[in-house]
């Protein structure tokens, strides 16, 4: 009570995320279901040796390179396998999609995130033209960072790449 502050902690990062391209082939279509499959690729473009400012107990500062999650990108190429089902009769309209997020290699400090796989179920009706009422389930599974950068240290959970990843 009646302390002056002397400083404090705004941990933040910038910078662009890595360059995704996307393309999309029709493997199926009629009138009642489509099947199309997607490709993509992530180019390393983005930074992943961003530093943060941490303020110490002793009133300084602390210039570290910032945690996994907070770096812009992961600077890896990685490959985007999808595919996709939708279908529709009358107003009624359903699908399921997958995609995935798959690191080829480590990047340039030697760590990668682990494979991404997104799995979605969708179920429509619509009430009149143009509006669909939808109820949608959605789930994820990531694995654990692979590898380590040596510079990204400390006792905080976000520095041990073993704690990244789940369901």
């Amino acid at each position: 009570s009646g302390g002056q502050p002397i400083g404090g902690n705004y941990i933040g990062t910038k910078g662009l995320a890595d360059l995704i391209t996307n393309g999309i082939y029709k493997l199926y279509d009629d009138k009642k279901h489509r099947i199309q499959a997607s490709l993509g690729l992530a180019y390393p473009l983005s930074p992943n040796t961003e530093t943060m400012s941490l303020f110490l107990p002793n009133a300084t500062y602390d210039i570290e390179r910032a945690h996994y999650a907070f770096q812009p990108g992961a600077r890896t190429w990685d490959l985007f396998p999808g595919v996709l089902y939708a279908g529709n009769q009358n107003a009624w309209s359903w699908g399921l999609s997958y995609r995935g997020r798959l690191p080829l290699a480590a990047n340039p400090q030697g760590w990668r995130y682990g494979d991404l796989h997104e799995f979605n179920g969708w179920l429509g009706y619509s009430v009149i033209s143009g509006v669909t009422s939808t109820v949608r389930i959605n789930g994820a599974t990531q694995g654990t960072i692979r590898g380590f950068d040596p510079k990204i240290k400390g006792y905080a959970v976000p520095t041990d790449p073993n704690f990244y990843g789940g369901k």
